[in-house]
């Protein structure tokens, strides 16, 4: 997964149901509107709130229940990115509610050794 947020987008272009839905020439639906949302440390620290209302309506194909792994992807990115500018958001992770979350950053904290 490297430094991807959510999938690599190969099995979005090979999958049959995707066919012909959208080809990519027309802007994604108001993703302007919510493009500095989509950074890893934004997602890292998103409130339930901003992702059920701004972020899953528009990601139809990640579940409401899912915020756990939008924010475990978000670290794992970060980590994979090796940039120490990611590190107090991997740290704070560290005290999520959500195990996921909190395994995620401790795994990502061991890799970057902080």
């Amino acid at each position: 997964m490297g430094t991807w947020l959510y999938g690599c987008d190969v099995c979005q272009d090979v999958c049959p149901k995707n066919k012909n839905t959208w080809d990519g020439e027309r802007k994604f639906p108001e993703l302007d509107s919510i493009t500095d949302l989509l950074a890893p440390e934004k997602i890292a620290e998103m409130d339930e709130r901003t992702f059920l209302d701004t972020i899953q309506p528009r990601f139809s194909y990640i579940s409401k229940k899912s915020i756990w792994l939008w924010e475990s992807n978000a670290i794992r990115a970060m980590a994979n990115s090796d940039d120490p500018k990611y590190h107090r958001y991997i740290r704070q992770a560290c005290g999520e509610r959500d195990e996921n979350v909190k395994a995620m950053a401790s795994w990502a904290c061991n890799k970057l050794g902080i």
